[in-house]
């Protein structure tokens, strides 16, 4: 057996690494895999806690784990306030909608995980985008409209009852109505 420069044994050395690393291995292998968010689609299915009545789906609310898809020619309608997280994903296009009774916050998602290529996007509270670049193709409707982050575009026509209050990078391809403007804000 070879003795190493401070005079361990290499060959013990080695072979007790092998039993750790094996060890390590067969533990890790018990673990249950992690958890993974469901995708709910709403697109002409049955979708728990949200029934379906001439392509519109009534919610009370979203789930804030799940990726939510929303099919061309859908329309869900959640009561109250609607957000997501980081780890989420919004997937809408064509002619689909998602309508909020309160606040409909855009800003918590990353920004590969928005993909809103068309469609309405509506709120009877506050609209909410732009924690990070963010960009939404999609008509906007709300109480007021609020943009920040470091850049925000929305690709469709913004209306707000109350104040829209653009960042300072925001972008806005469609008309623009509100009872106010506010540009520059963030």
């Amino acid at each position: 057996m070879l003795t190493g420069m401070f005079g361990w044994r290499i060959g013990m050395t080695f072979n007790f690494f092998r039993l750790v690393v094996l060890i390590t291995a067969c533990w890790l292998a018990l673990l249950p895999a992690g958890a993974q968010a469901a995708v709910i689609h709403f697109s002409g299915g049955a979708v728990a806690g949200c029934p379906l009545a001439n392509g519109t789906y009534t919610c009370a609310s979203l789930s804030q784990s799940d990726d939510i898809t929303i099919g061309n020619g859908y329309t869900v309608v959640v009561g109250g306030n609607v957000s997501f997280t980081y780890f989420q994903t919004l997937k809408m296009g064509g002619s689909a909608a998602l309508r909020a009774g309160g606040n409909l916050d855009l800003t918590g998602l990353q920004t590969a995980n928005l993909q809103v290529n068309g469609g309405t996007l509506a709120a009877g509270g506050a609209f909410l985008l732009g924690a990070v670049d963010q960009t939404v193709t999609a008509n906007v409707s709300a109480a007021t409209v609020t943009t920040s982050g470091p850049s925000t575009r929305i690709n469709g026509n913004v209306s707000a009852t109350g104040a829209v209050n653009l960042g300072s990078s925001a972008t806005i391809t469609g008309a623009l109505s509100a009872a106010s403007v506010v540009a520059g804000a963030s």
